[in-house]
């Protein structure tokens, strides 16, 4: 997060600089500044609206077997070249920080619905961000004719820019996790399995007549 914010702040101080010295504007410099600051407000403001719309969607309706969503050939490799793992930690996560689903971490013994819940978010997460890079242009509609090439496109190609690595890190992750619900399902069904069976053998045992049932072994005392 302070990795995104510094961008955010350093960004906006060239812009602001760039406009007030050789923007040519008639319009003093404290105005100037504060259509920097409103283009970025505005476009964080975009991204926070895609978030929340994309909230609304049950989980059902994001299909993890999609062939959008599923890893494509040689794409591991891609993000190895990047050395994703050097970095991906720190990609912002927001989900746990608004009470939502924590991306930050994985749970210690977590069960396979956990982890379908972890995939999930990882295909929404993917959606918003991917949505946040196509509705990014709409801040050149709202902003003034006279700040459009000056201040919006370049908070908007920085916007669409910061999105790329979410993208990356929650496509990265996401095979991971499906290993882990495999393993996790597997183990579930096997415990449900003998769970079943140790039932059944129970009720198998009450049902025979006393003398057919199989001695209780007596703890003998040393």
């Amino acid at each position: 997060m302070v990795l995104y914010i510094s961008i955010i702040f350093a960004v906006g101080l060239v812009l602001a600089l760039f406009n007030c010295l050789f923007g040519g504007y008639v319009f003093p410099a404290w105005q100037v500044i504060l259509w920097v600051v409103l283009a970025i407000l505005l476009s964080i403001l975009l991204d926070g609206l895609i978030a929340f719309i994309h909230r609304l969607i049950p989980y059902k309706y994001y299909k993890e077997d999609n062939a959008y969503f599923r890893e494509k050939e040689k794409e591991r490799k891609f993000y190895e070249k990047l050395k994703i793992r050097a970095w991906k930690d720190k990609i912002p996560e927001l989900g746990g920080k608004l009470k939502y689903f924590d991306k930050s971490k994985l749970e210690k013994d977590a069960g396979s619905e956990y982890f379908m819940t972890f995939i999930k978010e990882t295909c929404m997460g993917e959606m918003i961000h991917f949505v946040s890079i196509i509705c990014a242009p709409l801040l050149l509609i709202i902003l003034p004719p006279s700040f459009t090439w000056t201040i919006g496109l370049p908070v908007v190609v920085v916007n669409m820019l910061l999105q790329i690595p979410s993208i990356f890190t929650l496509r990265y992750t996401r095979p991971k996790l499906k290993v882990a619900y495999k393993r996790a399902k597997l183990r579930e069904d096997k415990e449900k399995l003998l769970k079943e069976k140790e039932e059944n053998a129970r009720i198998k045992n009450e049902a025979r007549e006393p003398e057919e049932r199989p001695p209780i072994e007596e703890n003998k005392l040393d």
